[in-house]
């Protein structure tokens, strides 16, 4: 017997019923689970000869987990079109229209991706149709329909494929597509087939791109993390688009039949949807949506002008109408008649009559201000006001939220020049006449207004140069216009590179560099010192008026 009362051999029995039980119940420990699936993002890419793209391999085993310690091999099948590095880097070096299939292989399990190559554009082989401003970078298209873009592109707004740092000469838009029309938002870029389809491309943290869930890859500035496409990716939902307008926040497009769609960030009611319900989403800053939303009220538009905050759009029968923020009294609506409160403060869900009783002919959109040629031959521009920008040889009249310049109803571009079309921007605006002569007034600090100076302007001050302008484009600390020859010129701050030429700021137009012809002659180069301090560092959000 022992202390349990057992015969020996009994208690003997017992331990080893117990460790065979205990055998069959503990199984032995597990091995690393077997890599089930790979693939590589993105699937396809466009880079030019001497460029790269990095691929990125995603590991995953048979539940779904993204296994990141195994080892991946990367293979070119036509290495002298492309080459692939150990980490998935993509150099092209020759240019061909058969794709190279970059592979990348892990225990077995491949996944692959489509490496086109291009040849850069031929210096002096460029002519453009349209150029267009945005915050830190630059778009023009050709008449052909190719997109090119320079300037910063942090954000892959220049859609090469890549995020190389500022580029001062325009580079190809990557995916060969052909446009129809292309629009600059403030860190975005969209363009517009023939056939009605939309393509968007550099920063998604506000939903812009509208491709129906995040950008496919990951953008880094000194701020953080947040999803961008560096190139083109379709809009979602399958809608034919007439025209298409790309703001700071939100993106906005009419069908063929006139129906307006937003797409992109909503915390100022600038989608038009109304209230928010199931159909906007928790984006990097703010709710948005990542698909084109219906703007409410069953409007039928001819115009759609995005701006930062707010959209405005012009009906057949020259009724302006206008949505999202109205804290600077962007909406033309008087200050405190805003019908909403929104992140900011007052604003509007849905569109509103512009005040005043007037009748537009043609509308357009600065940052934070809107302007409309009214059918009495008079521009009348409403909103922010703190520099001038609305035209009216003053600052004010109001003061907005108690503290910023502003006019909340449409006041009259004053002055005795007469003007064809007027372009808003930011602190600044710009105009031509039905000469071409190309005038801005307003904020001047990076030389913005191309007159040879750094000095603010109430009233309008002619470009310097004697050049012959189709349109000009003012956007935050830069401006850009094309002359009626086809020829692109920029001005203002050149940090990035978005005057295409060089790194040197000027303060009077510039040519944009590999273009057709040879330079007319015009204003001497001026340099601008005295960078702000804010320059150093581009910035995701749309500044304050």
């Amino acid at each position: 017997m022992n202390t349990f009362g057992m015969p020996q051999p009994a208690l003997v029995a017992v331990a080893v019923f117990l460790l065979a039980a205990c055998s069959q119940d503990s199984p032995a420990p597990l091995g690393p689970s077997p890599v089930a699936s790979l693939t590589v993002a993105p699937a396809t890419r466009t880079v030019l000869v001497g460029k790269t793209v990095l691929l990125v391999a995603t590991v995953k085993d048979g539940a779904g987990n993204v296994l990141t310690d195994r080892v991946v091999t990367w293979l070119s099948s036509n290495p002298s079109l492309a080459t692939v590095s150990a980490t998935g880097l993509v150099t092209g070096v020759q240019a061909d229209p058969a794709a190279a299939s970059i592979s990348a292989t892990s225990e077995g399990v491949t996944g692959s991706a489509a490496i086109t190559v291009m040849a850069p554009t031929p210096a002096g082989t460029l002519s453009f149709a349209t150029v267009e401003a945005g915050a830190y970078h630059t778009c023009a298209r050709t008449p052909a329909g190719a997109a090119y873009c320079w300037g910063y592109n942090a954000w892959g707004q220049l859609g090469n494929g890549t995020t190389s740092s500022a580029d001062p000469k325009p580079e190809a838009v990557g995916g060969g597509l052909v446009f129809a029309s292309v629009s600059v938002g403030g860190t975005h870029t969209c363009g517009l087939t023939a056939s009605g389809a939309a393509y968007c491309w550099g920063d998604d943290a506000y939903g812009v791109l509208g491709a129906g869930a995040p950008g496919p890859e990951v953008c880094t500035d000194p701020y953080g993390q947040f999803p961008c496409s560096t190139l083109p990716l379709a809009v979602t939902g399958g809608l034919a688009f007439a025209s298409l307008s790309a703001g700071w926040g939100p993106t906005c497009a009419l069908t063929v039949n006139s129906t307006a769609y937003c797409w992109g960030d909503d915390a100022e009611g600038e989608l038009g949807i109304g209230a928010e319900t199931g159909s906007v989403e928790a984006c990097t800053y703010a709710t948005c949506s990542r698909t084109p939303l219906l703007v409410h009220g069953g409007l039928v538009f001819t115009t759609l002008a995005a701006a930062a905050l707010h959209v405005c759009g012009l009906t057949a029968s020259g009724t302006a109408y206008c949505w999202g923020s109205n804290i600077i009294g962007q909406l033309g609506i008087g200050a405190d008649a805003a019908p909403d409160t929104c992140n900011s403060g007052p604003c509007s869900r849905t569109p509103v009559a512009v005040a005043g009783g007037l009748t537009f002919t043609a509308l357009s959109a600065g940052e934070h201000l809107t302007c409309g040629h009214a059918t009495d031959g008079v521009w009348y521009c409403w909103g922010s006001n703190n520099y001038g920008q609305l035209g009216n040889g003053a600052i004010g009249p109001e003061l907005c939220q108690g503290t910023n310049p502003c006019s909340s109803m449409p006041v009259a571009v004053s002055g005795s020049i007469s003007f064809a079309t007027v372009f808003p921007g930011y602190r600044q605006s710009c105009a031509i006449t039905a000469d071409g002569t190309a005038y801005c007034w307003g904020w001047n600090e990076d030389g913005q207004l191309g007159n040879a100076t750094r000095t603010n302007s109430l009233t309008p001050v002619a470009v310097a140069g004697g050049l012959t302008f189709a349109n000009v484009s003012p956007e935050v600390y830069h401006t850009c216009g094309l002359t009626t020859g086809g020829v692109a010129f920029c001005w203002g701050d050149n940090t990035a590179g978005q005057l295409g030429d060089s790194l040197t700021n000027s303060s009077v137009p510039v040519r944009v560099v590999g273009q057709t012809g040879a330079a007319t002659a015009t204003a001497a180069r001026v340099a601008v010192g005295g960078r702000r301090e804010s320059a150093s560092q581009p910035v995701q959000h749309s500044p304050v008026p």
